[in-house]
């Protein structure tokens, strides 16, 4: 027994001088020889080089002590610094008993000369994320693990705090910290110095300076007392920052720092001018001035309750809410605006609100579900929404009542005051990946709804389909008509594709899909198809504005042939503007349109078809169309650009059109509307309308068969200039419901610009019309003459005739009606043709005999009608 006594007593000693020897050693050994050794085992566990460029020092009495100097940290491999941390020098001596306790103190901890880059690459990846995978799995296990542990140690007495660490003594100087972000400009915090120390009467005191994203900041605070802090006890902490034009003070009372009982907090902030505050930081916000905000924490048995008050140039805004277990329990925001219209002003918003704006939100939190309500008002409007949240699902329904306010806003006359209610559920993955389970929004028993999925990065769908059953109830504007739609839609970065369009409305229907791709051109491919397409319901017939038909006033002055009066604006019609070709040269496109059935106003044709193409720079289009009397029309349009100039090759062929083809007026029955043809031939070059206006080259032929012309119909299409020579040319036109025509005959050829109209006939039951003259589309000045006279019948006389010589001379922009050399001036203002003169057509024929039949004779002189090209 005793020789075992002996051996165990033997062993401590030798365990006891092993200690005390490497106690020794610690102590006075200088541990710089082995920083190579220190730097790859630290490497090794951290995945990341370490660098040990100055000494390395550990003291063991009085305190464990630890002195580092000149350490960096290597970055990562994808980061824009090859160092993501330099440490100058760092000292820290911990309690030795502590080492044993609940809470560390560390008695003293000096750091100086530091710098910390942190940084986030495209992928959000940050440059502090070191250690092998399975290490950085674990320590995420490891965590969820202490988490869920510490959800089921939870105090029903409430919130408890834990202070592992206690710093007796600090002393950190010259410290940056730069955070950068891809695409945003890098931010900066600097700490000059920060230092923590007890005064006399064992109070904690808290002072730093340094710099914060450019604005020079200052801190200085009072915790009582050290002691209290060591047994978690009653503590009062006082606080003064200053952070640029900010200021924030603020305090904290705690009667048990451990489980905060009897919590009280009050914090204010001042700023003397927010917009300049927030510009320093990168935020721009469109309102200046100073803001005031006041924040009061109290703890109660379950928790804390907080309540805010803010002001800002004329927003109020409060809220309350309360937390348990620093989770949002509930919450309620208020805001008023005195004056909206001035904040809208300022943010650039282009939205007609004006007047005080109220808004209360409530928040609550159920089993991990927030729920929000709200409502606002303004100008008369009231929004309400309710929603929800959990996790990554959301639920909306919203109301704004009436609509009609709304629309009044924007000068929408005749909007419905029923309400416009918004429904929706979606599944947010994340702010670029948003699954749409439902939405729809609905006006009354009208209904837009969609599904689909938005993902601006990759690929977004959606679904949409659109149901009135009466457009009426929308606006009284709109038709009283049903109106259906449906589409699916594909949209990503590269390509947008409509696909499965239907459109039905009223008797029309309108099928296709619509697809581009957007690149360095964009390809364009179209193909619609429709029965009927009738846009009468939406077409609104406005009163026709006319002049003056009767004869010549007896007191009008007079004026000859030779230059017209100054005009004001712009003088010519073909204006200098650029043409657009840079739009044509960047397209690809083929587009198809096939209509069965078209209406449109007076318009009626049948068996439409559209062929579109843009190819290099190269536009063909080709239409094909017939009237209801199947009358036959072919459009060919080429178009060709080399560089900033356009080569246009154009061909119309119109052949036996009536234009009252809808219904009959004044008796006038469709068989007896006289039949129209039209041929164009136009080539020209030039880099805007002026240009091509001024070397155009071509021919132009009307003609018109024998019929009735309604006055109705004539009325409703032609305009000033129009009317006022029609009632000149014709006495009968304001007298009788219609006008028999035998013939018309209108011939213009063009060449280098200069339009000579060769020949103008216009031959009716009691009036023979003849005409010539020119335009100079360089200078758009007219020269037009009309010769009148009236042909054989019961009561017809000469003498019923005014002015059988007519002129219209002035400019396609500013034309003005007059009497030749023979005559006087027949109006005195001038009258504008809005889209130029649409009759453009005379000959230099003498005075006739009227009698005669001249429509065979002047058909032999004008020609005979092109071909259809195709």
């Amino acid at each position: 027994m005793r020789l075992l006594t002996r051996f165990f007593l033997v062993l401590i000693l030798l365990a006891g001088g092993i200690l005390i020897a490497g106690t020794a050693f610690l102590q006075f050994a200088d541990l710089t020889a082995y920083n190579e050794s220190i730097e790859k085992v630290v490497s090794r566990a951290i995945g990341r080089k370490v660098e040990i460029n100055g000494s390395i020092k550990v003291n063991i009495f009085p305190s464990p002590e630890i002195i580092l100097n000149e350490v960096s940290l290597a970055n990562a491999n994808w980061s824009t610094e090859p160092i993501m941390a330099k440490m100058g020098h760092l000292n820290a001596s911990i309690g030795f008993l502590s080492v044993f306790s609940d809470m560390i103190i560390v008695k003293h901890i000096g750091l100086n000369d530091v710098s910390i880059l942190l940084e986030q690459n495209d992928q959000q990846t940050g440059n502090w994320v070191m250690g092998k995978a399975n290490d950085a799995k674990d320590a995420q296990s490891e965590a969820l693990r202490v988490e869920e542990d510490a959800d089921m140690e939870t105090d029903d007495t409430g919130v408890r705090v834990d202070l592992p660490v206690m710093v007796e003594l600090a002393d950190l100087r010259n410290i940056t910290v730069t955070m950068r972000t891809p695409g945003f400009t890098d931010q900066v915090y600097h700490i000059d110095a920060l230092g923590l120390q007890p005064d006399k009467s064992g109070d904690i005191i808290v002072e730093s300076t340094g710099v914060l994203l450019g604005n020079k900041m200052s801190l200085k605070g009072k915790i009582t007392s050290l002691e209290s802090v060591y047994d978690l006890g009653a503590v009062t902490l006082e606080l003064k920052t200053a952070l640029g034009d900010a200021d924030v003070t603020g305090n904290l009372t705690t009667s048990r720092l451990e489980t905060l009982t009897d919590l009280k907090s009050d914090i204010h902030v001042t700023v003397k001018d927010i917009q300049k505050a927030l510009g320093k930081v990168g935020i721009q916000i469109p309102i200046s001035g100073p803001f005031k905000a006041d924040i009061n924490v109290v703890g109660t048995e379950k928790g804390m309750d907080v309540a805010i008050k803010a002001d800002l140039d004329g927003i109020h805004a409060k809220a309350d809410a309360t937390i348990i277990d620093v989770h949002l329990q509930d919450a309620n925001l208020k805001l008023q605006v005195k004056d909206i219209a001035r904040i809208l002003k300022a943010a650039e918003i282009d939205v007609p609100l004006t007047g005080p704006l109220s808004a209360d939100a409530k928040v609550h939190v159920k089993e991990n579900t927030y729920h929000v309500d709200v409502e606002s008002k303004v100008e008369g409007i009231t929004t309400t929404a309710k929603g929800s949240m959990n996790g990554n699902n959301w639920a909306l329904n919203a109301k704004v009542l009436p609509l009609k306010r709304l629309g009044e806003l924007f000068d929408l006359k005749g909007i419905t005051s029923d309400a416009l209610e918004l429904s929706t559920k979606i599944t947010m993955e994340n702010a670029n990946d948003i699954t749409i389970q439902q939405l729809q929004a609905t006006v009354g028993k009208n209904s837009l709804s969609a599904q689909g999925r938005i993902n601006p990065e990759k690929k977004s769908n959606l679904s949409v389909t659109i149901k009135s059953p009466d457009l009426s109830t929308l606006s009284r504007s709109l038709p009283k008509i049903n109106f259906d739609a449906e589409a699916d839609t594909q949209y990503s970065k590269k390509k947008v594709v409509v696909s499965d369009l239907a459109v039905v409305f009223d008797k029309s229907d309108l099928k296709g899909d619509f697809s581009m791709v957007k690149g360095g051109k964009n390809d364009i491919i179209a193909n619609l198809t429709s029965k009927i397409l009738d846009l009468r319901p939406f077409t609104q017939s406005a009163e026709p504005d006319h002049g003056t038909t009767e004869g010549l006033p007896d007191n009008t002055p007079t004026e000859m042939d030779g230059q017209p009066e100054p005009v004001s604006g712009s003088p010519y019609v073909f204006t200098k503007t650029p043409l657009p070709l840079e739009a044509v040269q960047k397209i690809e496109a083929d587009v198809k349109i096939e209509l069965g059935h078209f209406y449109y106003g007076d318009v009626k044709i049948t068996d439409v078809a559209i062929d579109a193409a843009i190819h290099d720079g190269n536009a063909n289009t080709k239409i094909r169309f017939t009237s209801a009397n199947k009358g036959h029309a072919a459009i060919q349009l080429d178009l060709t650009t080399q560089g900033n100039q356009a080569v246009i090759d154009t061909l119309i062929s119109l052949s036996d059109f009536r234009l009252n083809v809808l219904d009959t007026e004044d008796g006038i029955s469709k068989s007896e509307v006289p039949p129209i043809s039209v041929s164009v031939e136009l080539k020209t070059k030039g880099a805007s309308p002026r240009e091509l206006a001024s070397v155009a080259n071509g021919r132009v032929l009307v003609t018109q068969g024998p019929g009735k012309i309604s006055t109705g119909l004539l009325e409703r299409f032609s305009g000033d200039i129009i009317g006022q020579l029609v009632g000149a040319l014709n006495p009968f036109v304001k007298k009788e419901p219609f006008t028999q025509w035998e013939c018309t005959v209108i011939s213009i050829d063009i060449v280098d610009g200069f339009a000579d109209i060769k020949g103008l006939l216009a031959q009716g039951e009691k009036v023979l019309i003849l005409g010539g003259g020119d335009i100079d589309l360089k200078t758009e000045r007219l020269n037009i003459e009309f010769n009148t006279k009236p042909r054989s019948g019961i009561g017809i006389t000469a003498d019923m005739f005014v002015t059988p010589f007519i002129k219209i001379i002035g400019t396609l922009a500013k034309p003005r009606m007059g009497l030749n050399k023979k005559g006087t001036l027949l109006t005195g203002g001038a009258a504008v043709a809005t889209a130029g003169l649409s009759v453009l057509v005379t000959t230099a024929l003498n005075r006739a005999t009227a009698e005669k039949d001249h429509c065979e004779k002047i058909l032999e002189v004008a020609g005979e009608h092109i071909q259809p090209p195709f």
